[in-house]
């Protein structure tokens, strides 16, 4: 991804999509995976301002910065001849590119249009919040697991940290609503879920298999 700055190859003229990758992906395949990414990221960082920005000037800032930040950054870390990948950087399933990127320009952004006029307004529909929640659950294991461009044991270790990642981080925040509020909020369960799933992106690929089995036959053997 991004090996290229050349315009046929950008608008993807005269691109076998049809190829083999050395994954054995078909490039077609791989390009509408890669656009996943692309999709993604400014809809995270759109959060930061809404029901507080023109919609039209999101749009506009929306293509303005994909092209002249996200796809710049792709090509920095993801190209084998990028700039951050030379310096030795690694970006397994978009921790930099999509979450840090995103969260850095939601900063920027929402610092750029202000405050929101009223500060206490509450959630519209539960509901929506819910289904949105598990439609990121899901689709988190595609960034994932997916990420390893295959079915092997990388995919595996990053569909199950995932699992195990946004599960604890669920469980964590009913605790503190418990605890906070003497009860459970709905909205604190969804909250807690999202940032397992964002926090375990960039480290999916931790064996916590292997860390589990080697914790316990060092407690057994003691």
């Amino acid at each position: 991804m991004g090996n290229s700055w050349k315009f046929n190859d950008i608008l993807m003229i005269h691109v076998p999509i049809d190829a083999i990758t050395k994954t054995g992906i078909p490039i077609g395949d791989y390009a509408m995976f890669m656009m996943m990414f692309a999709i993604i990221t400014p809809a995270i960082f759109c959060g930061s301002v809404v029901g507080h920005g023109r919609f039209n000037f999101l749009v506009m800032f929306t293509i303005c910065w994909s092209i002249f930040v996200y796809y710049p950054l792709v090509h920095m870390v993801w190209a084998p001849h990028g700039l951050l990948a030379r310096l030795g950087a690694v970006d397994f399933a978009g921790g930099l590119v999509v979450h840090v990127n995103a969260g850095i320009t939601a900063l920027i952004l929402s610092a750029w249009v202000g405050r929101r006029k009223d500060v206490h307004s509450q959630l519209n529909n539960l509901s929506w919040v819910l289904i949105g929640t598990a439609l990121l659950w899901i689709g988190w294991y595609g960034f994932n697991a997916g990420s390893a461009l295959a079915v092997n044991d990388t995919a595996v270790q990053a569909m199950l940290t995932t699992t195990i990642s946004c599960s604890s981080a669920m469980v964590t925040w009913m605790l503190l609503d418990r605890y906070h509020f003497n009860h459970v909020t709905l909205a604190g369960v969804c909250n807690g879920a999202i940032t397992g799933l964002v926090a375990i992106h960039s480290w999916s690929r931790l064996r916590y298999t292997r860390w589990f089995n080697d914790y316990w036959n060092s407690r057994c053997n003691r």
